[in-house]
């Protein structure tokens, strides 16, 4: 009987969870649909950008505390950061791509904040939110990579600068180490992808081992002693009474 029951509240959240999928899927070409109608030139403009991600945020995070889903979560926070961003591109119409730069770190750090706080109530939403910021830190590190590999360097340029590859390192370990700690493998994978973009963006500059090396060997390190603890408490030590009765009977 519980078996049973088990299986039937299992198969009531996956029906929930595709029923919420498929509503904010579906309510994105119907978005478009209306931009279209109202004259703009769909999603590709800011403007449709803005109040389409917007009205995408407050239904993706709607659903997601109305119903307690974590994929509604994740889409719902992904989309604000894509309406934030078509926002300040509307409203300011900023030159270059490095007003974006601060705008995504100032996300990261936002989506950082709301991990931590949902954290130990919610750990599902948690992990929407590391998930988010994760990708967010990624579109970061992707800038950076497009302009080294696509500048006017013929191979590599001087490298992003320390201040922004200091960043997405934190970012990159901060993933993996929250991915180790809670058994969620997902931003543990964005960890890697935020690592390896990167490692490619901070491949400029002089050879040497002082420098990034250094710092991603001590990460390294640090990783693969988290990854190596116990998975479970250590039972506690013998007490010396214990002792003594192990040696009574030894003796005996």
């Amino acid at each position: 009987m519980k078996q049973g029951a088990l299986k039937v509240a299992w198969s009531r959240v996956l029906l929930v969870i595709a029923l919420l999928a498929a509503t904010f899927a579906l309510a994105v070409p119907t978005l478009a649909r209306l931009s279209l109608l109202l004259g703009s030139d769909g999603l590709d403009s800011s403007g449709t950008l803005a109040w389409a991600g917007g009205a995408l945020a407050a239904l993706g995070l709607g659903l997601g505390v109305a119903r307690g889903s974590a994929l509604c979560v994740l889409l719902g926070a992904v989309s604000l950061v894509l309406a934030v961003l078509g926002f300040v591109d509307l409203v300011f119409s900023p030159h270059g791509v490095q007003t974006f730069r601060w705008l995504l770190l100032l996300l990261v750090c936002a989506l950082a904040a709301a991990t931590v706080a949902s954290r130990d109530h919610h750990p599902a939403r948690a992990v929407a939110f590391a998930d988010a910021g994760g990708l967010t830190a990624l579109a970061l590190a992707l800038t950076l990579v497009v302009d080294q590999v696509f500048g006017s360097s013929p191979l590599f340029g001087p490298g992003a600068g320390t201040g922004w590859e200091l960043f997405l390192y934190a970012c990159g370990f901060g993933l993996c180490a929250f991915s180790a700690v809670d058994r969620a493998p997902g931003p543990g994978w964005i960890g890697v992808a935020v690592l390896l973009a990167t490692t490619v963006a901070a491949a400029g500059g002089k050879a040497t081992l002082i420098g990034w090396p250094l710092v991603l060997g001590v990460g390294a390190g640090g990783l693969l002693a988290i990854g190596l603890r116990p998975s479970r408490p250590l039972p506690p030590a013998p007490s010396r009474g214990e002792a003594h009765v192990f040696q009574i009977r030894s003796e005996q």
